[in-house]
């Protein structure tokens, strides 16, 4: 499909057409712009504009942009997903697909390196971050599958590391207390209201930040988080605290923006990181992430009795392993109140 847009004194001419690299080309005048963008698109769906290439002449480089290209549209996680494959692109780019698929020691060679080279931030990648990145270039593969681009996917062939642990830091009460004071008194008029909603729906960052007014029910006194990691939709109840609280930001609310925490121009969620930070340090919070809320909210649950499946629906895990590391909570607050039974009613 073209596309004729104005930049500056010029016109440029954008060419897209599925399972073909986007074209594009500036222009003086309007007219040539638009007859350029006709040819290219006649021939690129005639197949006239990109030589051909033979199996064992495509590239990874080739299939990545395909598959960016294909499935752009279709990836919540796009942009990770390119930086993924594009670490990818810079080290085996100019390799064809078929030697990739025959000599397994490119990609291990390859796999040690994303191990091991360090970061500007200082370290190295986590284990769970290296297996996104061989997650993000085992999907392209599977893709070049279904291409007849080549035979096999290589990298199921290639070891995972394994994770670390998941943390387990969640709130005490005192703690919990001393964080909502905190951001009560923020600075910040979206952060309290951004901690209550994350410590009630055990929502992440992300999902809470990018809610809009359309996914709020004050009347039924729910939340629905459209976007999240596994792309399922979730809906959860609210507090009654949380629920007072959307509807007096509703009534300040910005008409040119249906997000609940827009930034100062509307079209993007709000940055909540220095007042955040502000707010731990204050309630003198150690080791403490944001992330951290959703292992507090999950931890409260299942100290309150919820089971398994209750879990699994909140948190919108889609197995029953991810909710087990809840389990010891869930025990410890079980063994609490047969003791305290028991000293009540059969201790003599």
């Amino acid at each position: 499909m073209a596309t004729i847009r104005k930049r500056g004194s010029t016109y440029q001419a954008l060419v897209r057409v599925k399972g073909y690299p986007t074209q594009s080309q500036n222009f003086r005048l309007k007219g040539d712009a638009q007859k350029w963008a006709r040819e290219i698109e006649v021939k690129i769906t005639n197949d006239k504009f990109f030589p051909a290439k033979r199996k064992d002449e495509r590239t990874l480089t080739d299939a990545i942009d395909r598959y960016l290209d294909e499935d752009a549209q279709e990836l919540d996680d796009l942009a990770d997903r390119r930086r993924q494959l594009n670490w990818w692109k810079d080290r085996l780019g100019d390799i064809s697909l078929l030697h990739l698929c025959n000599d397994l020691d490119l990609l291990h060679d390859a796999k040690r390196k994303l191990e091991t080279e360090k970061l500007k931030k200082g370290g190295t990648r986590a284990p769970a971050t290296v297996k996104r990145y061989l997650a993000a270039l085992s999907k392209m593969f599977s893709c070049a599958v279904d291409w007849n681009w080549c035979d096999t996917n290589p990298v199921r062939r290639i070891r995972k590391p394994k994770e670390a642990p998941g943390r387990d830091r969640y709130l005490s009460d005192d703690e919990r207390k001393a964080l909502l004071k905190a951001t009560a008194k923020s600075d910040d008029p979206y952060l309290h209201t951004l901690v209550l909603i994350a410590l009630c729906t055990a929502g992440r960052a992300g999902e809470i930040q990018g809610l809009k007014w359309p996914e709020v029910s004050l009347q039924r006194g729910t939340v629905t988080f459209r976007h999240t990691k596994n792309r399922q939709v979730r809906t959860v109840p609210v507090t009654a605290e949380v629920a007072a609280r959307l509807r007096d930001l509703r009534k300040v609310r910005r008409i040119d923006s249906e997000l609940i925490f827009p930034r100062f121009d509307g079209e993007r969620p709000k940055s909540f990181r220095a007042a955040w930070a502000k707010a731990v340090a204050e309630a003198k919070l150690n080791d403490f992430r944001f992330h951290d809320l959703r292992h507090t909210a999950a931890s409260y649950l299942a100290m309150s009795g919820a089971t398994p499946s209750e879990l699994m629906a909140i948190l919108g895990h889609k197995t029953l392993l991810m909710v087990s590391r809840y389990a010891h909570v869930s025990e410890q607050h079980t063994a609490a109140v047969l003791q305290k039974m028991t000293d009540k009613y059969l201790v003599q």
